[in-house]
């Protein structure tokens, strides 16, 4: 991205200089750590009160309902920025624990749920939300059939087989309800980010730099290279030889995963929000 202070998720340049004159990425990721702590003091089950919108929601799906689905993301989301807090929130004289890859993969698992919470939360019609979750569900009935597929191939297990029939179960329930409805929608991961970060910073230039985020936090989960090429904490080891070729060095760097990881922790204080108002407030129907 060409200007890290364009999302939103930076103080201006001025405020925070940086070693390249820009904003210090390290600072802004260390400013939100007292958000991760009041976020850890909320402790699940999410039940929406009886009266608020989510409580309502609920009623179309029982077995997953409209504020698990958006409870499980925003939790997701909390969880792996937490999880990167532990490298880098060191006393001195230790250092932080900077990490090419799995940072970058962290902060793209953190945008993926807060995103998810988000798309299903934030629209005002009911139909809306109740039609985004019962998508996100059926995505995620379909992996989990994968995965009970595979453990079947492994082995016979009893167990195993009833939750596959389960699951199995509800997927036929919950197709019905959709076809019922004419819904046939399928799941996006690239529309559910670009739509949530479009609710959250409310401009869609934005939410391209936050989905070329999710890209290339794509990149590092799949150990794919791009993802740290020509990027910040990359080094020439040594001069080129004849042929003009050099050997290059990648390290952790904060300025790797400082804008996925912004972008993901204001995506899911809108997710926070929006759990608040929709699931303790009385609404209005």
């Amino acid at each position: 991205m060409a200007d890290r202070t364009s999302a939103g998720s930076h103080p201006p340049a001025e405020d925070r200089p940086g070693s390249d004159g820009g904003v210090d990425d390290e600072a802004v990721v260390r400013s939100t750590f007292s958000a991760l702590d009041d976020w850890r003091k909320v402790r699940g089950p999410f039940i929406p009160v009886p009266g608020s919108d989510l409580a309502i929601d609920d009623e179309d799906w029982p077995p997953f309902g409209v504020s698990q689905v958006a409870w499980a993301g925003f939790t997701v989301a909390a969880e792996h920025l937490q999880a990167i807090r532990a490298h880098i929130d060191v006393r001195p004289p230790n250092r932080p624990n900077l990490y090419a890859f799995a940072h970058q993969t962290l902060a793209r698992t953190a945008l993926v749920g807060a995103t998810s919470a988000v798309w299903v939360l934030s629209p005002e019609e009911r139909e809306v939300r109740i039609a985004r979750a019962r998508n996100i569900v059926t995505y995620m009935q379909g992996e989990h059939l994968k995965y009970l597929r595979a453990l079947q191939e492994l082995a016979e297990h009893h167990g195993t087989d009833l939750v596959a029939s389960h699951v199995e179960m509800r997927q036929r329930e919950l197709a019905e309800k959709r076809e019922a409805d004419g819904d046939r929608a399928k799941f996006e991961t690239t529309r559910v980010i670009r739509e949530a970060a479009v609710d959250t910073f409310g401009d869609k230039n934005i939410a391209k730099e936050v989905v070329a985020e999710w890209r290339s936090g794509s990149g590092a989960a799949h150990g794919l290279l791009h993802a740290v090429i020509g990027r910040s904490g990359m080094t020439q080891d040594g001069p080129a030889d004849s042929s003009g070729r050099a050997t290059f060095i990648s390290g952790g760097d904060f300025g790797l995963f400082s804008n996925s990881y912004m972008a993901a922790y204001h995506i899911a204080h809108k997710a926070h929000e929006l759990l608040a108002s929709r699931g303790l407030q009385t609404s209005a129907r």
